[in-house]
């Protein structure tokens, strides 16, 4: 047993043996910790900003992100990023733009490399030059980017990047094999569009809703032609879904098994849509904390509305899935007790609207980061001082520091994107294990610039909870908490008083 649990039980042993109250500090397997006098309990931090002496995109937001395989090898991944929107610059042909049209790749979400693309540049950008670093479509922001599958192997064959404001709503498809050379695939059979959702789903990839605010679904099946070029052929799944029209919208998925009478495991994937810019009963454009899930992309579960985690749209989802199984959390294993499907990380966004009395005409961002495995129970990661209409006192959502007149503060951030990547290195007993990590890329902070910061997380996003390592009570371990007793946060039971 590991020297520090089995200290951490002797001792709490000892307080109840002797009945007093005892609170006791963790044991953090992590040396990463933070410290701040303004943080009520200390603990391990959640997130930290990775850094880097070479070039990298220019601060944006509303770009977009997915993984896909590296350029130079088919055994890892990297992170893929597109577009977006940054300050006014030069474009290509001297004209000042604010969205963007370049590629970038990086392994590790420190070192970035701007990628040299090629393509049909004759249905996009035609005085581009062929090789340089504009790509052949045009720029862009509030488009998605997504790898997609063909075979079947586990291994995604295409990006596909699709829509968004360029600077007017599009619906142009662009397809690449291996982010270099981008192919101008189509112009989708459904209305041009931005800040819409996609996501791969049951193997097709999925798009619906967006601006101008729609609700239609749609899905795309992946074709290899003739001609060896990649094609998505698109079938309309509903023409208004049963949620309201909206945009900024998350899409995610989730993988889930159980067992059957006859003791086979049976896997289901759903779909979740959560939050958006959405038009209410009243007909008045607001932002939504509603969830809706589907099986089939056809018939809806509405989950809920009112979601501890506040109205909002322009957030940043991610999947979190174990490396083996993709029906399992990252800290699940066989010696658990009770099976642990994997969770759906949400952060930042922003709240615009009618609230009470008040009409929010400027998005207010969210300074918050939540998960939840089921979409009805959501648990809040990080503590926060403040609100989010004023500078807050502290966060430990470390993604939202800024600092102004040289002090720091935290606010809240839209716009970013966030993907789920295994690259970061576990330094611990100064192993070389890789361990999945989340990436927040991006964005734009309230009242502030936009960014070009890249937050890797850390061990606390798995054993915090409303601010607090593993109730001040267990071990942060690499992919959870390490408990003896209590719940997966290592809430201590009561204990009863013994009288002497």
């Amino acid at each position: 047993m590991n020297h520090r649990l089995l200290n951490m039980i002797l001792l709490q042993c000892l307080c109840a043996l002797l009945a007093v109250v005892c609170v006791c500090k963790p044991t953090l397997a992590s040396e990463d910790l933070r410290n701040d006098p303004r943080l009520p309990i200390q603990g391990t931090k959640n997130w930290e900003l990775l850094t880097t002496k070479t070039s990298k995109f220019s601060p944006r937001h509303s770009h977009a992100t997915c993984i896909f395989r590296c350029l130079d090898t088919d055994d890892s991944d990297c992170i893929w990023l597109t577009g977006g929107y940054s300050d006014e610059h030069r474009s290509y042909q001297g004209e000042s733009e604010n969205e963007n049209a370049d590629v970038w790749y990086s392994k590790d979400g420190k070192d970035w490399t701007q990628a040299m693309v090629s393509g049909d540049f004759h249905q996009g950008n035609v005085d581009a030059k062929e090789g340089g670093y504009t790509a052949p479509w045009f720029a862009r922001y509030g488009h998605t980017l997504n790898a997609l599958d063909y075979n079947g192997d586990g291994k995604s064959d295409v990006m596909v990047l699709i829509g968004g404001y360029s600077p007017t709503v599009s619906n142009d498809i662009w397809i690449t094999t291996d982010g270099i050379t981008w192919m101008f695939d189509d112009h989708a059979p459904f209305s041009k569009r931005g800040y819409h959702s996609a996501t791969v789903f049951n193997g097709k990839l999925w798009v619906m809703g967006g601006s101008p605010l729609s609700n239609d679904v749609w899905s795309g099946t992946l074709l290899l032609l003739d001609n060896g070029r990649y094609h998505l052929d698109w079938e309309q799944v509903l023409p208004q879904a049963p949620w309201t029209s909206r945009a900024g919208s998350c899409l995610e998925t989730q993988v889930s098994r159980e067992m059957a009478d006859d003791n086979s495991t049976l896997y289901t994937e759903h779909m979740f849509l959560l939050g958006g810019l959405a038009i209410d009963d009243k007909n008045e454009t607001r932002t939504r904390n509603d969830v809706w899930k589907t099986q089939d992309g056809s018939t809806w579960e509405y989950i809920g509305e009112e979601m501890p985690w506040g109205s909002r749209a322009f957030h940043a989802c991610a999947s979190w899935s174990h490396l083996d199984d993709k029906s399992r959390w990252i800290g699940d294993s066989d010696e658990k007790e009770e099976y642990q499907p994997p969770r759906i990380f949400l952060t930042g966004g922003g709240f615009m609207g009618t609230k009470g009395n008040n009409e929010v005409r400027e998005l207010k961002a969210y300074i918050d980061t939540w998960w939840s495995d089921d979409m009805r129970n959501w648990t809040r990661v990080n503590y926060q001082e403040g609100s989010i209409y004023q500078d807050n006192l502290y966060s430990t959502s470390e993604w939202t520091e800024t600092y102004v007149n040289n002090r720091k503060i935290y606010r809240g951030k839209w716009g970013h994107t966030l993907e789920a990547h295994l690259t970061a290195v576990d330094e611990v007993d100064e192993t070389e294990t890789k361990l999945p990590s989340l990436f927040v890329i991006g964005g734009k902070l309230e009242g502030q610039e936009f960014t070009n910061d890249v937050f890797i997380s850390k061990r606390g996003v798995h054993c915090e909870k409303n601010g607090i390592t593993c109730s001040n009570n267990g071990i942060c371990g690499e992919k959870a908490c390490e408990c003896h007793s209590g719940g997966s946060y290592c809430e201590p039971k009561k204990m009863p008083i013994m009288s002497i």
